[in-house]
């Protein structure tokens, strides 16, 4: 997330801890366990524009076998995307981005090329900051064993907290917390990967997580919670994450004048 410092007052800010969940029901669910990895790089081309590089790499440490069905452990997602931002005032940036991904789920392996627009809305109550994310994606997965590419439309709403621990909110450490509900507006019916499996709210993610702000980089740890629909029965994968994120912002400036020597 990326936050901008502003102002709110208390009544504004009461709506804003909406937090979006499913039922939970029990049948031939699954219940994973793994570890989320993520590398974000982001810097400055000038006062108003900027790019970020984010890379999610996601590996599932638990093998089921659910009705004879071998749910495979081992790497699931790959995700490197590229945003770039337009500053439009202290509080709001939109972006254009493109990710390709590479999915391995439930034993079937797709390629998944996205593109999409997002607005990023950031505003703080003393050193609580929020951060509101709404974002439109256009994928269209491929089916690698039968070769099908399907489309799928998903739009996307993340709310973000960040807490400081210390005075100085600019260095040391800090508590976030985050919430994204994904909308299928449309689904892919050629595998498992963006379908909608008959429910619009078919996916969300929560978590929660513990880091320290340096001068140019961010370290954190944290868990993370995803649920999914994952087939017509409205059968859950529920998928528990340790999350490690390293981020790191680049003075553009800096490295101009470095190469230039």
């Amino acid at each position: 997330m990326v936050f901008f410092n502003s102002k709110l007052n208390e009544k504004n800010c009461l709506c804003d801890l909406v937090f979006f969940g499913f039922q939970v029901v029990f049948g031939q669910n699954l219940h994973l366990k793994g570890l989320s990895s993520n590398f974000i790089q982001s810097g400055q081309f000038s006062s108003r524009w900027s790019y970020n590089l984010h890379v999610l790499s996601v590996y599932n440490a638990k093998s089921l076998t659910i009705s004879d069905k071998v749910f495979p452990n081992g790497h699931c997602h790959f995700i490197p995307q590229v945003l770039i931002n337009r500053r439009l005032s202290s509080k709001i940036q939109s972006g254009l981005g493109f990710a390709f991904t590479r999915h391995n789920i439930f034993g079937v392996k797709e390629n998944e090329p996205r593109f999409f627009l997002q607005t990023v809305y950031s505003q703080s109550l003393s050193k609580l900051k929020f951060s509101h994310r709404a974002r439109v994606e256009l994928r269209y997965p491929k089916n690698i064993t039968s070769g099908v590419r399907d489309r799928a439309i998903v739009g996307r709403y993340a709310l973000g907290l960040n807490y400081p621990l210390k005075k100085n909110a600019s260095r040391g450490m800090y508590l976030s917390a985050s919430n994204e509900a994904f909308l299928y507006l449309e689904g892919a019916n050629n595998g498992p990967v963006s379908s909608r499996n008959g429910s619009l709210l078919s996916e969300n993610w929560t978590s929660v997580g513990l880091g320290c702000q340096f001068r140019k980089s961010k370290l954190e740890v944290g868990y993370g919670y995803q649920l999914l629909i994952r087939n017509k029965k409205q059968e859950y994968r529920q998928f528990e994450l340790l999350q490690l994120t390293y981020q790191r912002a680049v003075n553009w400036d800096s490295f101009e004048m470095w190469w230039y020597q």
